[in-house]
Order: C-alpha cells, then sequence, then structure tokens
C-alpha cells in the first residue's frame, strides 16, 4: 500500500515538473495530461479511450446510460484513492440525464481513524419517476 502511494506521489511530482517546463498543455501517452492553470500551479486529467465494443459496457455496473460511442471506458486505479478535501461526481453532455450519478460508493474515514461513514448514492428512474438514493453507514472500528 504505501508502494502505490510513493509511486502515485513521484508520478505526480514528475508530472508536475515537466508540466512547469512547458507553457501550453502536455500530453503524456495519450492519457495523461498537465494542464497549466496559472504560472505556480497545475492540473492533472486523466484520460481513457473510447471503445463501443468494450466488454463491460454489456454490465448495467458500468453502462449506466451512457453511450458507449461518445463516452471513454472507465479509468481504473488499481489501489485506493485518498485526499484530504473531496471527490466531485459531475454529469456531462454524453450522459442520459446529463446530471445522472448511477451507483457511486463513497467512504469517509474520522480523523483518528476510529471511525468510518460508508456512502451509497443512486439515481436512477423508478415506475416513470425520478428517485435518488442514499444509504449510510457509520462503523465504529
Amino acid at each position: 500500500m504505501k508502494t502505490l502511494l510513493l509511486l502515485f506521489v513521484f508520478l505526480a511530482i514528475s508530472l508536475n515538473i515537466i508540466a512547469q517546463k512547458s507553457n501550453d498543455s502536455t500530453l503524456l501517452n495519450n492519457y495523461i495530461r498537465i494542464i497549466p492553470t496559472s504560472a505556480q500551479a497545475n492540473t492533472i486529467e486523466l484520460s481513457s479511450d473510447i471503445d463501443s465494443t468494450w466488454n463491460q459496457w454489456k454490465e448495467r455496473g458500468y453502462s449506466f446510460g451512457f453511450n458507449p460511442t461518445r463516452t471513454p471506458m472507465y479509468t481504473t486505479v488499481n489501489g485506493i484513492l485518498s485526499t484530504p478535501f473531496m471527490v466531485q461526481v459531475r454529469g456531462n453532455e454524453n450522459e442520459l440525464n446529463k446530471k445522472r450519478w448511477g451507483y457511486h460508493l463513497f467512504e469517509g474515514y474520522a480523523s483518528d481513524d476510529k471511525s468510518r461513514i460508508t456512502m451509497l448514492v443512486h439515481k436512477h428512474i423508478e415506475f416513470g419517476k425520478r428517485v435518488g438514493e442514499l444509504y449510510i453507514l457509520q462503523h465504529r472500528l
């Protein structure tokens, strides 16, 4: 776990250094783009290919009304994403309902690591009406 985190930090720092040497956005291997946002900062954007024949599109857990001829395949992080800030889930022009969430699982840990909150968010159409569901579990570790 620590090795993966160190590798991710090293990659982020390396990409930041590369981007600082360029005034334009830098594209690495067609999947990682570094976008200068100011003289002191950059944004990192990860991308994946569009492939309408991808086998996972047939599974409900991946499709969620996306148009596979316009929507990139999922970008997989084989590990845990951790941030002291926030995770944002936003709709886009390729989605059926523009702000559709699908199923999303979020977990947050207390600063003392003694408790965890798990939240499952789901928005869908049920009996012709829009329905939003939110399930929250609190765990004491």
